[in-house]
């Protein structure tokens, strides 16, 4: 397409691996397990689009949007713009036959839209977008049986998709999924099963998830699975001890808590374009070498000084299922990541 701009938010393209050469074809989320990146850019958000706009065709939407409900809207004829849900209406932009443009909504560059125009016709209307959370992505990961233990591993490319800017600064950690709390009220012991209690309140955390114990001076202390709560105490069975190599040990009263997703991460800088291939999505042993993290902000995570433009890096999942671990539908994981373009400081998250 003529006119395509990888600027901004979008400089920064997020690709599936698993491909036999580089830009090849893989689309299989599951099958994203290293080798040659793939031509399938990763789903961050899911859409749903009411009332079209004749030959206008939505190419990707940035994650930042968050969901609810969208616009995309045609000014004077030939011109598109972008409104995000909850936001205001961002800059309109010329389009013309065979060209993609990014649209940014009014609150900021990592709010946007991709669009493609595929007509000489004048445009008209306005299309409302739903936005939606995707489940079973590359970072979702795919479902597991009941009462199974294991380990899933998946593996995205990030490459600078900007032909004349530098990436700087781009920083990659794992997100929080709830409201921080404090364990003033009760800490597990030593070993074995155990609860957390809180004067504060779990009633935005998940019915079962995981649980990042630090110290009121910073330093990681735990990492266990919960497999029940009520608004004040978290229930953990002994196989949720001691998770994503961390060790078990006795809590105090003013240990920090967060609700993380149960993985950790790391990155690999790739050979010959390619990056370590996994034989399926348990074999850890392919990537056991590398440095691994469960940092929960940009200073803790992954940091990459620099990427030039068409350079890349590998970013590794690794999940952890806990044995016994209780079945639900919608369980979340979550990225955040941050970046650096000429005078711009990007966030985003999937």
């Amino acid at each position: 397409m003529l006119g395509e701009q990888y600027r901004d938010a979008d400089a920064l393209g997020l690709f599936l691996t698993g491909a036999a050469s580089d830009g090849g074809a893989q689309s299989d989320p599951d099958l994203s397990l290293g080798n040659y990146r793939s031509s399938s850019r990763v789903e961050q958000i899911g859409f749903f689009v009411s009332h079209s706009i004749p030959s206008i065709i939505i190419e990707r939407v940035g994650g930042a949007n968050g969901v609810g409900l969208s616009s995309l809207e045609v000014i004077n004829g030939n011109s598109l713009r972008w409104t995000a849900p909850g936001d205001t209406p961002g800059e309109a932009i010329l389009i013309r036959d065979n060209q993609t443009r990014m649209l940014q909504s009014a609150s900021g560059p990592a709010k946007f839209i991709v669009v493609s125009c595929h007509t000489a016709e004048e445009l008209a209307g306005t299309a409302t977008v739903s936005l939606v959370p995707v489940y079973n992505n590359v970072i979702g990961s795919s479902n597991v049986p009941s009462g199974e233990s294991l380990v899933k591993l998946r593996c995205i490319a990030m490459k600078v998709m900007d032909p004349d800017n530098t990436i700087k600064h781009l920083k990659v950690w794992i997100g929080t999924l709830a409201t921080q709390q404090v364990s003033d009220a009760g800490q597990l012991g030593s070993s074995g099963s155990g609860t957390i209690e809180t004067n504060g309140s779990f009633a935005d955390w998940p019915d079962t998830g995981f649980c990042r114990i630090t110290t009121a001076a910073g330093s990681l202390r735990e990492i266990v699975y919960y497999s029940a709560r009520t608004d004040s105490v978290l229930t953990i069975p002994a196989a949720g001890r001691g998770l994503l190599d961390t060790t078990a040990a006795a809590g105090a009263a003013d240990d920090i808590l967060d609700c993380v997703p149960g993985i950790k991460i790391a990155k690999e800088t790739p050979t010959g374009g390619a990056f370590t291939v996994a034989s399926d999505e348990h074999d850890t042993n392919a990537v056991s070498g590398l440095s691994w993290t469960t940092g929960i902000d940009k200073d803790s995570g992954l940091a990459i000084s620099g990427l030039a433009p068409g350079e890349m890096i590998g970013i590794w999942l690794w999940l952890v299922v806990v044995e016994g671990r209780i079945a639900s539908p919608q369980l979340k994981n979550m990225l955040k990541w941050q970046f650096g373009i000429y005078d711009l400081v990007i966030s985003e998250a999937l």
